[in-house]
């Protein structure tokens, strides 16, 4: 194993990578614009996080020239939503352009729909919302309805291999593989994406709504009941209001109402998919009720 060193604000750290593999990553926005980057931001008067990056292609074309050649490249691993930095999401036409330029390279696409998958967003798969077509697609977590479960699923002309080429230690539970096919049962005879979507709108309508009243949400966003809130103590600066996330959370949770933090500041809302808008409603009330006194 070699080692790479990662470059971020004032800090370094070593992380442990393969020999002759060339890792090339989004970094913080404050190291790539010490190296004279500048960014551009869909809704830039909204997506306020320092991690809420989006590379713009033309960057992602720079990196081609002058980081790495499209023949070095495998493949391009991507979350459809950022996850854990926010819950972000890309401008419209962000996949679209880099499946164009990875179908050019004959580079894969490699979508990462552990958080986003199974009718988190609205959708069966977040890929969905663009049109796109992954090569390779991981899913994981909702799978099994929380049992540990793993899948990857690629193309025929990817996945082409000969019988016992590829094997796992713990593949193949009949409890957990049982426990996955129910699930899928349940959600595609039901539908859950379609209730993800609507219920996601009508939290999203309130919490946008009420951005009148309470000035420390600076940000709403995010597909189906896959919702990213993000605080700040000012919009004019989007200073990031990280104490206040913290004891946002403790104050909802002493209320009955269980919030995850995400990135600096950010809270992130992803409640079951056969959630109704009158349970959507009573979570929304306690939320809104403790931004007022935070």
């Amino acid at each position: 194993m070699g080692r790479v060193r990662i470059e971020a604000r004032k800090s370094t750290w070593e992380t442990p990578m393969a020999n002759k593999v060339t890792h090339v990553a989004i970094a913080l926005r404050e190291s790539m614009e010490e190296l004279g980057w500048t960014f551009e931001r869909e809704r830039s008067e909204r997506i306020y996080s320092r991690f809420a990056i989006v590379m713009p292609m033309p960057k992602v074309a720079y990196v081609f020239r002058f980081v790495v050649t499209p023949g070095e490249v495998a493949g391009l691993v991507f979350e459809p939503l950022l996850g854990a930095g926010g819950y972000v999401s890309p401008p419209d036409e962000y996949w679209p352009r880099a499946r164009e330029f990875c179908d050019e390279h004959g580079i894969l696409m490699i979508d990462d729909e552990v958080q986003t998958g199974f009718g988190r967003t609205g959708r069966m798969w977040a890929c969905q919302h663009w049109d796109v077509v992954p090569d390779i697609m991981c899913m994981s977590k909702a799978v099994a309805a929380g049992l540990p479960m793993g899948v990857c699923a690629a193309k025929g002309e990817v996945m082409d291999w000969d019988e016992g080429a590829h094997e796992n230690t713990l593949g193949g539970n009949p409890i957990i593989a049982s426990a996955a096919s129910a699930v899928i049962d349940v959600l595609t005879e039901e539908r859950l994406w379609l209730n993800a979507a609507k219920v996601g709108e009508h939290i999203k309508r309130r919490l946008t709504e009420a951005q009148d009243e309470a000035e420390i949400i600076g940000d709403v966003r995010g597909k189906g009941l896959m919702i990213g809130l993000e605080l700040v103590k000012d919009r004019e600066t989007k200073e990031p209001a990280a104490e206040e996330r913290d004891q946002t959370i403790i104050d909802a949770f002493k209320k009955g109402l269980l919030l995850l933090a995400a990135g600096p500041c950010s809270i992130r809302l992803a409640p079951p998919l056969i959630l109704m808008e009158e349970q959507a409603d009573s979570g929304v009330d306690i939320l809104l009720d403790v931004l007022k006194n935070v």
